[in-house]
């Protein structure tokens, strides 16, 4: 879990960069990430470091908070 402390540390503004990139408002940007952060909390013990490189591994992380903050964002805006 300090692997993911340090990384948070020294990345946070990278990631909300490139989360705002890749379609996120700038008022959610914050979210998706730290979102993103608490998944890989979560499933910190699936990541092999032997297999591929922490950055790597965060990133498709923060790939899926972003699509699933945009399914969720559709979702509200659809008309029932």
């Amino acid at each position: 879990m300090e692997a993911i402390n340090d990384y948070y540390e020294k990345h946070f503004q990278d990631l909300c960069r490139k989360a705002l990139f890749r379609g996120c408002s700038a008022q959610d940007v914050e979210d998706v990430v730290h979102d993103a952060f608490v998944r890989a909390m979560t499933y910190y013990k699936t990541f092999d470091e032997e297999r591929t490189e922490f950055g790597a591994w965060f990133n498709t992380i923060l790939n899926n908070a972003i699509r699933a903050h945009k399914k969720a964002e559709r979702l509200q805006g659809a008309v029932i």
